[in-house]
């Protein structure tokens, strides 16, 4: 249910779902989904990394939506021929999958809208070789959907009793077309992923591997969905996936076998998260026989940066300081912060190995020019707008307007419809802008101090300054735990918070004019181990002077959880007392919204667990819906609100409560305001008879 998303993801918030359409009168995919790319023809230039995996398959799915299927017959059966890969050596075949499950789990589709465009496919061309892989395809994204991506023991028996249904529906649709769609990998790789969701044993999973292998030697897809069907969280172990590396590598051309190393321990780490320390003592990894691996892809694919960023990482974790300043030295300032192991981010490793960035670039793009402004003033798509806007102006260095406009927020203390402050919005989404481009520190640093030449006696500049060095040491602690087993990210951490103090600590006299002062505040003294005391202090400092501005009580909540050193009991008592502390229908709101954060903030971030606050904490949902009530009056026009509602109702399994959000909903979804397990197909399975 977070609100606040990264820059990349941003830009791709949609408001509604897809109209039911029939094979007669189809709607174009961007009327369908209004911020997806329009490709400028039926194949984007292939791109690498995960711009190439988000992109590549566009026309594809513009085909299917449109219903050019001979278009996409012709493309499909181009890409088998040709044998095409994106720059880091994907097959662009292998994209397709891809894309269709983050589609549909992004948009939440239902499986009648899913499954209309296919409909129409398989009434068209019945004989066709590709329709049943795509449809298996939609199948399994939907079973996913329903399942979300959660560990076994957390998911809602509602969306396992779909999970099963659909990954059945998937296999069969498989089974019955072998004769015909076998023809095409992706009939082997689906069918294997399918053998992993139903739980099929070793042999039977093995055999298609070794078809599909014996028939497509180089589509090194299937190899690697292997090695993610031996992981332990699956049905294997470390030392089975070893035995079937070594086993199978030697099955390849001489040539291309350290590549296909190299990809395999790839694909066991993107599937484990092992961290740096245990990865090859965990898994038996040879490093020499992965650098050779990566040393072949280099010159394979000479313009993947996204490989290289691995090769980095790897020689970072291994602890080989010239291969990692080689590699390091190529990437400049392209950096995909996803490829690196999630305790030894770049800023450790560049610390680590000595290595100094030789480079300086301008300011990267904030994207603001290339956004539409968005169709309503309500939920993530209005606040990513709001926050790209603020870091627009830092990146053109218009600081005295960036000066005024935040001075103007947070005298007038805007909203948008959903009751979000424009002044948090900008501090929020500011430290999106640093922490997305953290390669380029120099460059940050350097405008902050020509900012601070340019205006002395600055109220914003600080602020913006000590949310800088907040949020890049806060960016080593989410990669990390409080348990670092990394003494460089400890000590980066500890520097950077100080820094973050200092300059608040400076600033304190003229800055706390602005309400973002006391946010940070919290949020720093926070991180540096602050007693709660100390930060009451000054929560209640701040609230005095701003008491509508409820991110300075949402900020105080949060520091008072569990995991920093408080307790839910302390949350409730907090929680409670605020509430009772304000005008009636001001305090229900308030409640309601502290523990919206503390679902948001707690051990369930990000939406990757299935967040149960009704479990964990001492919260009532009797006082929550109360709150919701108040929200709802005071801001009618937010769909992102009501979502919210319906969603904490379906996790309180409140049917009365649900039964009456939901219908006002309609198709006007935002899916980032369910959690993964609770999406509104699974609760309307759950709660509701079929709207």
């Amino acid at each position: 249910m977070a609100k606040t998303l990264s820059f990349a993801l941003a830009s791709w918030i949609l408001c509604a779902l897809a109209p039911a359409w029939s094979c007669e009168e189809k709607t174009h995919l961007s009327t369908l989904h209004p911020l997806t790319p329009k490709p400028q023809q039926n194949w984007i230039k292939p791109q690498d990394g995960p711009g190439g995996f988000l992109l590549a398959p566009v026309g594809a799915l513009d085909e299917l939506q449109t219903g050019n299927l001979n278009n996409l017959e012709r493309d499909m059966a181009y890409l088998l021929e040709t044998r095409e890969q994106l720059p880091d050596g994907t097959f662009r075949l292998e994209t397709i999958a891809t894309s269709v499950m983050d589609t549909i789990q992004a948009y939440g589709t239902s499986d009648a809208a899913a499954m209309e465009p296919i409909k129409c496919w398989k009434e068209a061309m019945p004989d066709s070789p590709e329709e049943p892989i795509v449809e298996a395809i939609t199948w399994r994204a939907l079973a996913w959907a329903a399942r979300g991506n959660t560990y076994a023991g957390e998911v809602n028996p509602a969306g396992m009793e779909l999970f099963e249904t659909r990954a059945t529906q998937a296999a069969n649709v498989l089974i019955e077309s072998k004769a015909r769609s076998s023809v095409n990998p992706l009939w082997y790789l689906e069918m294997m992923r399918v053998g992993r969701d139903l739980g099929w044993d070793r042999p039977r999973v093995e055999a298609i591997l070794k078809e599909g292998m014996k028939r497509f030697p180089e589509f090194h897809a299937l190899p690697r969905e292997m090695v993610n069907y031996l992981a332990p969280k699956w049905y294997g172990d470390h030392n089975q996936e070893r035995a079937f590396i070594e086993k199978t590598v030697v099955t390849v051309p001489k040539e291309n076998q350290a590549e296909l190393y190299t990809r395999l321990y790839l694909t066991l780490q993107d599937t484990m998260g092992l961290t740096s320390s245990n990865f090859f003592a965990a898994t038996g990894a040879s490093w020499p026989r992965i650098k050779k691996g990566f040393e072949d892809m280099s010159q394979r694919y000479p313009n993947s940066f996204w490989n290289l960023n691995h090769y980095a990482a790897w020689a970072c974790i291994a602890g080989d300081k010239p291969t990692y300043a080689s590699a390091r030295s190529r990437l400049r300032t392209t950096i995909y912060k996803i490829a690196w192991f999630p305790k030894n981010p770049i800023e450790i490793c560049d610390q680590r190995l000595a290595y100094t960035q030789q480079v300086a670039a301008a300011l990267p793009s904030s994207e603001y020019k290339q956004m539409r402004n968005p169709r309503v003033n309500d939920g993530p798509a209005a606040d990513s707008w709001i926050g790209h806007r603020y870091a627009w102006l830092f990146e053109t260095k218009a600081f005295e307007e960036l000066d005024t406009t935040l001075a103007q927020v947070a005298t007038r203390l805007d909203q948008t419809d959903d009751g979000s402050f424009h002044a948090y919005t900008a501090g929020a989404f500011m430290g999106f802008y640093f922490t997305d481009n953290a390669s380029h520190t120099r460059d940050f640093e350097a405008a902050l101090a020509e900012w601070r030449q340019r205006s002395p006696q600055s109220v914003g500049e600080p602020i913006v300054e000590s949310i800088y060095w907040r949020s890049m040491g806060e960016v080593l602690r989410r990669r990390s735990s409080v348990r670092d087993d990394s003494k460089e990210g400890a000590q980066l951490f500890g520097e950077r918070l100080r820094k973050a103090q200092a300059i608040l600590t400076a600033s304190r006299e003229r800055s706390i004019v602005n309400p973002l002062w006391y946010t940070e505040q919290i949020r720093v003294g926070r991180d540096l181990g602050w007693s709660k005391e100390r930060l009451l202090k000054v929560y209640n400092e701040g609230i005095a002077k701003y008491p509508t501005f409820d991110p300075l009580t949402r900020q105080m909540a949060v520091s008072l959880l569990p995991m920093w050193g408080g307790s839910y009991a302390a949350v409730e008592q907090f929680a409670v007392a605020r509430a009772n502390a304000l005008p009636k229908g001001f305090g229900g709101e308030s409640y309601a919204r502290i523990y919206w954060s503390i679902n948001d903030a707690d051990e369930c971030i990000g939406g990757e667990r299935y967040c149960m606050i009704f479990d964990a904490s001492r919260v009532s949902w009797l006082r929550m819906q109360e709150g919701f009530d108040d929200m709802m009056k005071r801001f009618p026009k937010s769909l992102w609100n009501a979502n919210n509602y319906a969603a904490f109702a379906c996790l309180a399994k409140d049917k009365a409560a649900y039964g009456r959000i939901r219908p006002k909903l309609g198709r006007e979804l935002f899916l980032p305001a369910w959690p993964a397990n609770a999406t509104p197909e699974v609760c309307d399975h759950a709660l509701l008879t079929a709207l």
